[in-house]
C-alpha cells in the first residue's frame, strides 16, 4: 500500500494515511524488524493464522472517510463511506481478546457490537431495554423461481455472518466475486447506527469495500427525488453489475434499495438484510420494488428477485413497540388466507408474541415466508390472479395510509383496519359468517392492532373510493377486492357496488 508523502497528505485513492513507524508504540514486528504490512494483516484476518495477537500494526491507522449531505428540499441522504479494507480503526480492540493460537480452521472471530447478549441468554438491546433470551434456532426456505431461486436464511446474529452468506450468494449467482468486491449498504437513520457496523465489519473482514447510506426514516425515503441521490453516491463510487447493494432496514428500505438496484446498470445484484417484522416476512420476500408516487403507494417499481434474504431473529429486540405490533399484522393475513391451522396456532400463542419469544418468532417468521414462497413459486409476476391473494386487506389500507399522510399509519395498522373492512365486505357479500370476521377482530385486539382509524382522523368515503381506484389491482378503475370465503381461503371478486363499500366504511367511522 502506497505511504503518506514527506508532507503527510492523505493518498485519496487508499482513503488511509500510512504511519511512521516510530508513531505506533507496542506493536509486533516480523522477523525482519518491520511491522505487519496490510496486505499481511488482511491474510491474518481472512485465515485466522495468528502467532502472536497483532496489537499494533494497524490499529493506528486513522479511518479516512467522507461524509456529506445532498442538498434537497425533501429529503437528506447522509453517506459514510469506508472504503479501505479491512477497517483499521476498530483492528485493535478486536485483537485484544483473540488467544495466541486459535485452533485450525477456527478462523479469528471478532468480538463485534451487538445489541444483545450471547446466544441463549438474556441481555439489553441496543435501546437499553431488556430483551427476551435468543433463540439459537436457525431455518432456511427456498424460493424456488428457476435461474433466480434463492434462499430466505433465518438465524439470531445473522448480520453477523453477512459476508460469508453473502459471498456464497453471489458465487452461486453471478460467478466469482471481484478480487475486492464493493458493498452499498443501504440503510435509514434509525437503523443504520444500530446494525451497519456489524455489517460493515464483516464484509471489510473478509476483503470487501463498503460504502453506507443513510436515507430518512420512513415513507419519504421512497420517492424519486430520494432515489436520484443515491444514483448520484453510486456513479461516485464508480459502482457497476459486480457491485452489491445490501438493503438494511425495514420495508421501506427494501423496497427503495431493491428499486435502486433493479434500475442502476440495467440491474445489479442486492441482498436484503431485513431488521423488522413485517419486512421479515413480507416486504423482503417476493421481489416486489418500488417507490411511491404522490398519488398512489408504490406505483413505480419493479419485480427483482435479490440473491437471497438475511433474517437476523435477534434484530427485533431494538424494534419499538409499535413497530413490531405493525409487522404482526401481516403474519395474521397469512393465517386468514392461506392457513386456517397457522391462523390457530398464532390464537393459542399470543402471549409468547406479545412477550416477543425467540422460538416462536423465528418458527412464525419461517411459516410466514414459506406461504409467502409458495405463492410467489406459482405466480412470480401477478399474472394470474394467485398472486393477488397476498393484498388481502391492501385496497382498503393502502387508501387509508395515502389519506391520512405516508407515515402518520403504519402500514401494518392500515392492513389491519383493512382486513377487518375486507371481512365485513365479505359478510355483506354472503360469503362468509360473522365468526370469520370476529376471530380476525379478536386476535388482532389480542396483539395490540388497531381495528378503527385513529381518534380524530376524518376522511370522507368518495376520497377513499377514489383512492382506491388507483389500486394496481383495479381494471379500468373497477375495483376489484381480495375476500376471505373461510378461513384459510380468499378470492378475489370484481364488480362489488360502491354502496357495499360505503356501508363498511361507515362501521369505522368514514362517511
Amino acid at each position: 500500500m502506497r505511504g503518506p508523502s514527506n508532507t503527510g497528505r492523505i493518498d485519496h485513492r487508499r482513503l488511509v494515511r500510512a504511519p511512521q513507524p516510530n508513531q505506533i508504540p507496542g506493536r509486533t514486528r516480523t522477523k525482519t524488524g518491520l511491522p505487519h504490512s496490510p496486505r499481511r494483516q488482511r491474510w491474518i484476518l481472512l485465515r485466522g493464522r495468528v502467532d502472536q495477537p497483532c496489537r499494533g500494526c494497524c490499529s493506528s491507522w486513522p479511518r479516512v472517510g467522507s461524509a456529506r449531505q445532498f442538498p434537497t428540499p425533501h429529503a437528506a441522504v447522509r453517506i459514510r463511506s469506508f472504503r479501505s479494507s479491512p477497517r483499521r480503526d476498530t483492528l485493535k480492540s478486536d485483537f485484544q481478546d483473540i488467544p495466541p493460537n486459535p485452533r485450525k480452521g477456527e478462523g479469528v472471530r471478532r468480538p463485534l457490537p451487538c445489541p444483545r447478549s450471547a446466544p441463549g441468554g438474556g441481555g439489553r438491546t441496543a435501546l437499553g431495554e431488556e430483551s427476551t433470551p435468543v433463540s439459537t434456532a436457525e431455518e432456511t426456505v427456498c424460493v424456488n423461481l428457476g435461474p433466480r431461486t434463492y434462499e430466505i436464511l433465518i438465524a439470531p446474529q445473522a448480520l453477523h455472518r453477512t459476508a460469508e452468506v453473502v459471498w456464497r450468494w453471489y458465487v452461486q449467482h453471478a460467478g466469482k466475486p471481484p478480487a475486492e468486491p464493493l458493498g452499498v449498504i443501504i440503510t435509514d437513520c434509525q437503523v443504520g447506527p444500530l446494525h451497519a457496523a456489524t455489517v460493515t465489519t464483516s464484509l471489510e473482514r473478509a476483503g470487501w469495500r463498503t460504502d453506507v447510506v443513510e436515507l430518512p426514516a420512513g415513507e419519504p425515503s421512497k420517492s424519486l427525488s430520494v432515489i436520484m441521490q443515491v444514483y448520484d453516491r453510486l456513479i461516485a463510487l464508480q459502482a457497476d453489475r459486480q457491485t452489491v447493494v445490501l438493503a438494511l432496514g425495514g420495508g421501506v428500505i427494501g423496497d427503495a434499495a431493491g428499486f435502486v438496484a433493479a434500475t442502476y446498470a440495467r440491474g445489479i445484484p442486492f441482498v436484503q438484510l431485513p431488521t423488522t417484522l413485517l419486512a421479515d416476512v413480507d416486504s423482503s420476500v417476493g421481489g416486489k420494488v418500488g417507490v411511491n408516487h404522490p398519488l398512489a403507494k408504490n406505483m413505480i417499481g419493479a419485480f427483482y428477485q435479490p440473491f437471497g434474504v438475511l433474517i437476523d431473529t435477534a434484530a427485533l429486540a431494538t424494534l419499538p413497540e409499535r413497530e413490531y405490533r405493525s409487522g404482526l399484522a401481516e403474519v395474521v393475513k397469512y393465517g386468514v388466507i392461506l392457513d386456517a391451522d397457522f391462523f390457530a396456532r398464532l390464537e393459542a400463542q399470543v402471549d409468547p408474541l406479545n412477550r416477543r419469544d425467540a422460538a416462536c418468532l423465528s418458527a412464525v417468521i419461517a411459516r410466514s415466508c414459506r406461504l409467502k414462497a409458495d405463492i410467489v413459486e406459482k405466480d412470480e409476476f401477478e399474472r394470474t390472479g394467485l398472486r393477488a391473494a397476498l393484498n388481502y386487506g391492501h385496497t382498503f389500507a393502502h387508501a387509508f395510509e395515502a389519506l391520512c399522510g405516508y407515515g402518520e399509519l403504519l402500514h401494518g395498522e392500515a392492513v389491519s383496519i383493512g382486513m377487518l373492512c375486507a371481512s365485513r365486505l365479505a359478510e355483506r357479500r354472503g360469503l362468509i359468517g360473522r365468526d370469520v370476521t370476529e376471530r380476525q377482530r379478536q386476535l388482532l385486539t389480542a396483539l395490540h392492532l388497531p381495528t378503527q382509524l385513529p381518534a380524530g382522523t376524518k376522511l370522507s368515503a368518495n376520497d377513499v373510493l377514489a383512492r382506491m381506484r388507483l389500486d394496481k389491482k383495479a381494471v379500468a378503475g373497477k375495483l376489484r377486492f381480495v375476500l376471505p370465503t373461510r378461513l384459510g381461503h380468499v378470492e378475489t371478486i370484481a364488480g362489488i357496488p360502491d354502496d357495499d363499500v360505503r356501508a363498511v366504511l361507515a362501521e369505522i367511522g368514514v362517511f
